[in-house]
């Protein structure tokens, strides 16, 4: 999937829109914003500009803005969990996916797309094991109100455990001897 290429007038346009966006508080434009903005662009490139087109661009500026990778690889220790869990049952309830949350620092999201491709590689050797292919009897998707607040509430209790961990990063690193010192103490010992 390739994203828009935007020339500078558009990328300047779309900056502005960024920062105000942003000192107003808000995560991203409204549907109605990005369409207004999308006319505005239309005429300035070779191209037509979608509002998705602009809801993409705006996605991965707010990533970089807070300091997120837009790809990160799952650690070793995340797979091993993951595999482990899925090893036990391939089709994890809302507690499991809570204890992998917590545990990886994954989304749900993540885990869950994480499983639905092990399953889909894995097939054979479900039905080997005697499940089927797919969960027939799985509940589908539910929009339930408190339910997603359940897990809107997990989601905001898991990014706080992820800063937590970063901060407790950052104070392990300040406490670290820079390496100049080391050579140093080393020179100045001769």
């Amino acid at each position: 999937m390739s994203s828009k290429v935007f020339n500078e007038a558009q990328l300047k346009i779309l900056e502005e829109e960024f920062q105000k966006i942003r000192a107003a508080g808000l995560p991203r434009p409204t549907k109605k914003a990005r369409a207004a903005i999308a006319t505005a662009l239309s005429p300035l490139g070779t191209s037509t500009v979608t509002r998705q087109d602009i809801g993409k661009w705006f996605g991965r500026r707010a990533r970089k803005a807070d300091g997120v990778k837009l790809l990160q690889p799952k650690s070793t220790e995340q797979t091993a969990m993951l595999k482990e869990s899925f090893d036990r049952n391939p089709y994890p309830d809302d507690e499991e996916q809570k204890r992998l949350i917590f545990a990886t620092l994954l989304t749900k999201r993540q885990i869950s797309d994480w499983f639905k491709k092990q399953r889909s590689l894995r097939s054979d050797e479900l039905r080997a094991r005697g499940y089927p292919a797919r969960a027939w009897g799985e509940p589908g998707p539910t929009n339930s109100a408190a339910l997603k607040k359940m897990w809107n509430g997990v989601e905001v209790e898991r990014v706080a455990l992820q800063n937590k961990k970063v901060a407790e990063g950052k104070e392990a690193n300040k406490k670290r001897l820079p390496f100049t010192d080391i050579t140093n103490e080393f020179f100045e010992a001769d």
